[in-house]
């Protein structure tokens, strides 16, 4: 099935929430589950407008992608805190969702490009993308997300 990235951050968040409130969850993983869950939902349980909904809702591409990363390096942690925890599958629709945005930003940048400035900076952009995949790939999500962040950097400031 095929969802929008903001569709995938709440799927992921759901399933998130489920994992941190598991009394079989150890208290180390649930603590870094839970900063996954702020960087996704914003801080102050939700309240706040700094999380990756929040900041992808406002439009705030690079900013809700940024939070995407952050919050791979807490289930990182969280993994890394409990070995029998699978976290990988939201991890990997983390990066996911931050490379979906990439592309739409690039090719919604690249619809208006006209100078060759900006002609260079979609090609810039559609490199770093490249080079997350092969990131992803390897199963670098942070990295790979890290690269897609950047790919939007590039060309953010071109959209209308």
């Amino acid at each position: 099935e095929v969802v929008s990235p903001l569709d995938a951050l709440g799927r992921v968040n759901s399933s998130l929430g489920a994992l941190a409130t598991d009394p079989g969850t150890n208290v180390a993983a649930r603590t870094f589950i839970q900063c996954a869950i702020a960087d996704l939902g914003g801080n102050n349980g939700g309240s706040s407008n700094n999380g990756a909904f929040t900041l992808l809702a406002a439009k705030q591409f690079g900013a809700a992608v940024e939070k995407m990363e952050q919050a791979i390096y807490c289930l990182d942690s969280a993994a890394a805190a409990d070995r029998d925890l699978a976290l990988g599958q939201f991890r990997l629709v983390l990066a996911w969702a931050g490379k979906s945005v990439a592309l739409d930003v690039v090719a919604r940048a690249e619809a208006v490009a006209t100078s060759s400035g900006q002609l260079k900076a979609v090609r810039e952009a559609r490199r770093l993308i490249a080079e997350g995949d092969a990131l992803l790939a390897a199963g670098g999500y942070a990295a790979a997300t890290d690269k897609y962040q950047k790919a939007i950097g590039k060309v953010e400031k071109l959209l209308p």
